[in-house]
């Protein structure tokens, strides 16, 4: 098959859903010979937050001469997005023939009467297996949904687990406490593993080092109080590593942009400093290099500064009290013209309450995904909430460059769904041409 056929075919897969499981895959990967078996992988689950330590992890890691792998989800604006090496996406034509090798072990499956692996499943495995066959020295393994019966889940032995932030989110899936959801995070620790746990709420905290010992893994703990908040502003921070390490950091500079990045980018030095002690060739140069000069598309992004555009992946409740904290510390009391939309089965209420007093103006989208709430329902649900402010409601998102003048001091922010977020950024290229 072709690129276009290869993108057509996982699309059509999520007529299978998303089964929480590890049989399916677990029996495609032995057909592609346990590719996961001969990769050192550093593997991380969370509610928030894992995809930045992704990002950042990654980058110090290729500062530091290795080949590295990368696997995340969902992709903004190209599916390819999702697979990289050494921050190249996956090219067009190697999905085309990874993809065409992993559907003859599905047919294989299929005409023996086994289920069709769901599109996460499909992809898991391909990249499993493409960074194999590219011999990459470390892969980062960016859990799908939850952690235990992922299907990232099918690594025995990672050299590293890293939970990130633990907060609700998927609840119907993972459960209604912080309990319940640490534990289906903490389903990624292996018998004998090493784990670092970002400094998360105490109920969370203490599942999981429950799961670590009753697992017998080597749990570390971030301390708040080892990094500190020299200055921040729009164009990046200073940060001061306060605790004694084996790379001498003590002040460096972080491009990324939130008061949450303070303490992934604390878990990322300890997983750091964990790697170094284990015999990886990490130095302090490696970590001040990549963090100065690290990008993170989507979230908390300065897409424009004329005009001063900001788009934000939050999509939950957490990510959305990260953005209104943000808002008020980069532009202090200056209201926003506001885009926003969300999947419906978010804590939409929540959003609303911390949201509409930043704007002056709302404009609604619908995320280009089956589970969204329409522009339209959310208007409407706005309305309900404060009769006063402007909101309008958007048919298309093609609409967006028209709303937007460049000439103006306005502060223009998309906030919400990632599915939305990557629709945005890529209509919002018509402003820059």
């Amino acid at each position: 098959m072709n690129y276009k056929e290869a993108i057509e075919y996982i699309h059509m897969t999520n007529k299978f859903g998303s089964v929480l499981g590890l049989d399916n895959i677990l029996n495609l990967l032995d057909r592609l010979g346990n590719p996961q078996k001969d990769l050192k992988v550093i593997h991380i689950a969370g509610t928030n937050g894992k995809g930045s330590i992704s990002t950042m992890m990654n980058k110090v890691l290729m500062e530091a001469g290795y080949d590295v792998g990368l696997y995340t989800s969902p992709f903004l604006e190209k599916f390819n997005e999702r697979i990289k090496i050494n921050n190249n996406d996956i090219p067009d034509e190697d999905i085309a023939h990874y993809l065409t090798e992993v559907k003859e072990k599905i047919d294989e499956m299929t005409a023996e009467g086994l289920n069709h692996p769901t599109e996460f499943e499909i992809i898991t495995a391909m990249a499993l297996y493409y960074f194999k066959e590219k011999n990459v020295d470390i892969v980062i393994l960016e859990v799908g949904l939850g952690g235990r019966l992922d299907a990232t889940n099918v690594i025995d032995a990672p050299i590293l687990e890293i939970i990130a932030s633990i907060s609700f989110d998927h609840t119907e899936y993972l459960g209604n406490t912080l309990k319940q959801i640490a534990y289906e995070k903490g389903g990624i620790i292996k018998e004998n593993s090493k784990v670092i746990l970002y400094p998360s709420h105490k109920e969370a905290l203490n599942e999981l080092i429950r799961i670590s010992k009753e697992k017998n893994a080597s749990y570390y703990l971030t301390n708040k109080g080892d990094i500190e908040l020299i200055k921040t502003d729009i164009n990046g921070s200073e940060l001061y590593y306060k605790k004694e390490n084996t790379f001498g950091l003590d002040k460096f500079s972080l491009s990324l942009l939130g008061k949450n990045q303070i303490y992934n980018v604390l878990t990322v030095i300890k997983a750091l400093e964990v790697l170094k002690k284990d015999g990886y060739n990490i130095n302090k140069c490696n970590i001040e290099k990549a963090l100065n000069n690290i990008h993170f598309n989507g979230r908390f992004e300065v897409y424009s500064k004329n005009p001063f555009i900001i788009l934000d992946g939050g999509h939950n409740k957490e990510g959305v009290e990260s953005f209104v904290d943000n808002i008020k510390l980069y532009l202090r009391d200056k209201k926003i013209v506001l885009f926003f939309g969300m999947l419906a089965d978010k804590d939409i209420d929540s959003a609303l309450k911390k949201l509409i007093p930043l704007a002056k103006k709302i404009y609604t989208l619908t995320p280009n995904n089956n589970r969204a709430f329409t522009s339209k329902d959310m208007y409407e649900k706005i309305k309900k909430v404060d009769n006063h402010i402007e909101v309008t409601y958007l048919n298309n998102i093609s609409e967006i460059p028209d709303l937007i003048d460049k000439n103006s001091d306005e502060t223009y922010a998309f906030v919400g769904s990632l599915y939305m977020i990557g629709e945005v950024r890529t209509i919002l290229k018509k402003l820059k041409n």
